[in-house]
């Protein structure tokens, strides 16, 4: 995972970029399910379904973070965090496929 950073360059415009990666064990799977093509439609076959235990991904914080699921973890992140769903022991994450990144995890 690389969280989304913000910064002002010296001209005063905003910068938007990655942090530094950080390791996560996480399930992965297709997201599928009749409320989540209800919900996102088209878009579900480029997403997928993640269940994480831990404390790196906190609920109403890490949204729009990066994932590098079939990049290397110092390229551009291959998905995007849509939702964090948090449950009693572990988190449930949905992430979106991010257009035009390669899987050598550089823009195409």
């Amino acid at each position: 995972m690389r969280r989304r950073l913000s910064s002002q360059n010296d001209e005063g415009d905003w910068m938007k970029g990655w942090g530094d990666p950080i390791e996560l064990l996480v399930n992965i799977q297709p997201a599928t399910g009749q409320y989540l093509s209800t919900l996102y439609g088209d878009k579900l076959p480029r997403m997928k379904s993640l269940k994480y235990q831990g404390d790196d991904i906190v609920e109403n914080r890490d949204e729009k973070a990066g994932l590098c699921i079939g990049v290397p973890k110092d390229s551009e992140p291959d998905y995007t965090v849509t939702s964090i769903m948090t449950y009693s022991d572990h988190l449930n994450i949905l992430a979106t496929r991010n257009e035009g990144v390669s899987m050598n995890g550089s823009r195409d």
